[in-house]
């Protein structure tokens, strides 16, 4: 069983020793402020969070690609539907069968790339 708190212990500090204590909280993975300082004056360990700058600019970048990809598809797909009519005349037939085989290897490429951006996004929500 979890052991009660039974000393409460206030202390006075200026602002700007308040601000470096909440500075180095919020950089922490400590739940709460109280449990910051008590790891920090008993000398535990305390676990810092940190992020990468170059992989926040890379999700940045992978987030717009996301909605650029994600118009193009509307995009293609408005085609098929504009041509869907023409595969009554024999020319065109072969012409969208291959158009159709094309989204579809588009369509799993895209895949892959939601993919990896979703990888990306976990490791990167984590840090």
């Amino acid at each position: 069983m979890e052991e009660k708190f039974s000393v409460k212990v206030t202390f006075n500090c200026r602002p700007a020793e308040f601000s470096r204590i909440h500075q180095g909280f919020s950089h922490s993975a400590a739940p709460t402020l109280s449990f910051y300082i008590r790891q920090v004056l008993l000398r535990g360990p305390v676990v810092v969070r940190y992020r990468n700058a170059s992989l926040d600019d890379c999700m940045e970048e992978l987030i717009q690609l996301r909605q650029e990809l994600v118009q193009v598809t509307q995009s293609l797909e408005l085609g098929v539907e504009r041509l869907y009519p023409l595969r009554l005349i024999p020319e065109f037939r072969e012409w969208i069968r291959g158009y159709q085989d094309d989204l579809k290897k588009y369509d799993s490429c895209l895949e892959s790339i939601y993919r990896h951006i979703a990888q990306m996004s976990e490791q990167w929500s984590q840090e």
